[in-house]
């Protein structure tokens, strides 16, 4: 898909988005006209950002998209107006962050199911579970030498 079929397709859904969740939500009082020319103006400075931070374009592309789904889904009206440069940057910036962050959170796997399956797999050779046992006696003695809260940040992460 090309960059220019990409722009037209979000500033589509930007605007039937905006067309179609507005009679629920009486509060909105940006028109889809608005959104659109907003979208128009913005969505590559917000692309841009995005992907400096995620380094995928997929990624950027869900940012542009979840930053004009919070503008339509926005109870107070947006005056942009200042600056709206630096408002869809630091947007941009913000929702790339959160993205990275879910992200992390889901892939993260607790220690204990990882240390089980290392010492404990049948497809590892006796030297490779030695040294895997030795790695781990070493480790915890190191840890155990930090101060109570650099070891605690140790193993949070």
């Amino acid at each position: 898909m090309k960059k220019e079929e990409i722009v037209q397709a979000t500033a589509a859904v930007a605007g039937n988005v905006a067309t179609s969740v507005a009679p629920f939500e009486s509060s909105v009082e940006a028109p889809p006209q608005d959104l659109e020319s907003l979208f128009r103006a913005h969505h590559e400075q917000i692309f841009r950002a995005a992907y400096r931070i995620t380094g995928s374009a997929t990624d950027a592309e869900d940012v542009l998209q979840t930053i004009f789904l919070r503008l339509v889904r926005r109870e107070a009206p947006l005056d942009p107006a200042p600056n709206p440069a630096s408002y869809f940057h630091r947007a941009a910036v913000n929702a790339a962050l959160d993205l990275l962050r879910s992200r992390t959170r889901d892939a993260s796997v607790p220690l204990d199911v990882v240390e089980a399956d290392l010492f404990t797999n049948p497809h590892h050779s006796p030297e490779a579970q030695h040294a895997g046992q030795e790695l781990k006696r070493r480790v915890q003695h190191i840890v155990a030498q930090l101060s109570p809260r650099a070891a605690e940040i140790f193993a949070l992460r």
